[in-house]
């Protein structure tokens, strides 16, 4: 129902993102749960003729590890916790081969999917075309963009001082930034401004982040915090608070 409802939006939208699939080698098989995977597929495939979406159709093998359910998705996590349980263990061939798959290893070439796609210049026809199609009129959406001033004093901005700024290996947009706030503890923040600046022009200065966001853990680390930038999709500088002002300094 979910695939269903997800196809027709985009049917309706004309939006023309990628969409992966996580079918099943037994879309080969007359089965029911291998008939609903083929169908599945057939009518993706129908979606990218009639709408132009990229569809990736992964048919995966017996997927094992994190996040697997005994007696429901996965055959060796059932017989692990059979096992374990001293539960029965049914074998109804014992001479077929199980060809498995690690779920890291199936999140990884999905993640290679989106990152190749993203970074082909296809992506930007697809974003204009999607947004060409989502038409919302200023009056139907006339109160979405503002904000009450309590959901501005929820945001707590600082005066943060670059002590150290650095390149992240394996990274292509990001820098790592050592921000001083007047905390006990300096913060580590990474921030896509890698094209903009080098880490040496960096160090020393002042700037402002959003000191109250949550933490995001990512690749290369955890990101404490975000700063502030301003930019035209072209140039990006970010943001400098006047002479005076020092390390931890409240903005409001």
């Amino acid at each position: 129902m979910i695939l269903l409802a997800g196809m027709i939006i985009l049917k309706k939208l004309n939006v023309k993102s990628p969409v992966i699939y996580s079918s099943s080698i037994q879309a080969e098989l007359d089965n029911p749960y291998g008939l609903s995977k083929k169908l599945a597929e057939d009518a993706l495939n129908e979606l990218a003729e009639c709408n132009g979406n990229y569809i990736y159709n992964y048919r995966l093998p017996n997927v094992f590890g994190k996040w697997c359910k005994p007696n429901y998705n996965s055959a060796v996590a059932t017989f692990c916790y059979n096992t374990i349980n001293d539960l029965p263990i049914q074998v109804n061939d014992p001479t077929s081969i199980i060809n498995l798959v690690y779920i890291d290893d199936v999140v990884n070439e999905f993640v290679k999917v989106i990152q190749a796609f993203s970074k082909d210049e296809q992506i930007e026809k697809v974003i204009e075309a999607s947004k060409q199609n989502i038409q919302t009129t200023e009056e139907d959406k006339e109160d979405d963009n503002m904000i009450q001033i309590d959901d501005f004093t929820k945001i707590d901005l600082r005066i943060a001082k670059i002590v150290k700024a650095q390149h992240v290996e394996g990274a292509d947009k990001l820098l790592q930034l050592t921000l001083d706030i007047g905390e006990e503890n300096p913060r580590n923040v990474f921030a896509g401004i890698k094209a903009h600046y080098s880490p040496e022009d960096l160090e020393g200065r002042l700037t402002v982040m959003v000191a109250n966001l949550t933490p995001r853990k990512m690749k290369f680390g955890l990101s404490e915090g975000m700063v502030l930038a301003a930019g035209d999709g072209k140039s990006l500088h970010i943001l400098s608070p006047d002479s005076g002002a020092k390390p931890g300094m409240k903005i409001s």
